[in-house]
């Protein structure tokens, strides 16, 4: 069940993204935010591991550092967007900073202690080995309260679509919503971590997989929010029965999976025009 949760959070994560920043390569793994809760992990691990903690505690620690991780994350966007005038480009922009420097420092850290994180390395690739109930009791209330959150403000989103200014003229606080939608996909995130490791483009490739098989359909965020968590909760299923399969008895994480079908889905929306009304 943890990957149909964390698939759901992650694609329906990006589907708000896709509206609120007006760009379809928007999405929490490139905005920082699975970067920040993996970089809590691993600074977690390295501080309890240095001060001899035993190994037990040390792992039930893991997903409260990550979770609480990835929400400073995302409190340090809802800051930036407090400051810069309803502009999303420099939210993006610190989003992608925020990402690099985490995970440059989260590299630095496993390449010292390498010893110290052969236990946790395929979790950190995006794998749900190892993971159960224990995880899922620890993100299923505020995972089910950001998917709560993140369709309430689907309708919303539809405003964004003509510009911000557009949106503040038809009774949209802009200030506010950005706020509590960052908090929402920060919320997602962590609990999606918090499940099964970092695992990237489920949020760009779940929303633009309904546009390509339903081109006829017109999708409006309140629509297509809710229908990529399903799309994301299958996209991810695939990929983890993949990994589990492919090399057995050896098990790959999900995460490579999912980034070997990401990679050129990616590079193929940046050579696509016309994704979004720019």
């Amino acid at each position: 069940f943890l990957n149909i949760f964390a698939g759901a959070l992650l694609a329906g994560s990006g589907a708000v993204f896709h509206y609120f920043f007006q760009n379809p390569l928007a999405e929490s793994g490139i905005l920082g935010l699975s970067a920040s809760a993996t970089f809590g992990a691993v600074v977690s691990k390295f501080i309890l591991t240095s001060l001899g903690f035993s190994s037990a505690f040390i792992f039930s620690s893991l997903n409260i550092s990550a979770f609480f991780s990835a929400l400073i994350a995302g409190f340090l966007l809802c800051t930036v967007s407090a400051f810069s005038k309803s502009k999303t480009a420099i939210i993006l922009l610190f989003g992608i900073a925020l990402g690099n420097f985490c995970s440059a420092f989260s590299s630095v850290i496993i390449l010292s202690k390498s010893k110290d994180f052969s236990g946790i390395y395929s979790w950190i690739l995006g794998s749900f080995s190892g993971r159960g109930w224990k995880e899922l009791k620890f993100i299923l209330i505020p995972g089910i309260s950001s998917v709560i959150m993140m369709i309430f403000l689907s309708s919303p989103l539809d405003l964004m679509i003509t510009g911000e200014k557009s949106a503040k003229t038809l009774g949209l606080n802009v200030h506010i919503f950005k706020i509590l939608v960052l908090f929402s996909v920060s919320m997602s995130t962590s609990c999606a971590v918090c499940a099964g490791g970092t695992i990237n483009f489920v949020g760009i490739i779940a929303p633009h997989l309904l546009r390509i098989f339903s081109k006829k359909l017109s999708f409006s965020a309140k629509f297509l929010v809710p229908a990529s968590m399903i799309s994301g909760a299958i996209l991810v299923i695939l990929a983890d029965t993949i990994a589990r399969t492919i090399f057995s008895p050896q098990e790959i994480p999900a995460g490579i999976i999912m980034s070997f079908l990401g990679a050129p889905f990616f590079v193929s929306l940046i050579l696509k025009k016309g994704n979004f009304k720019s």
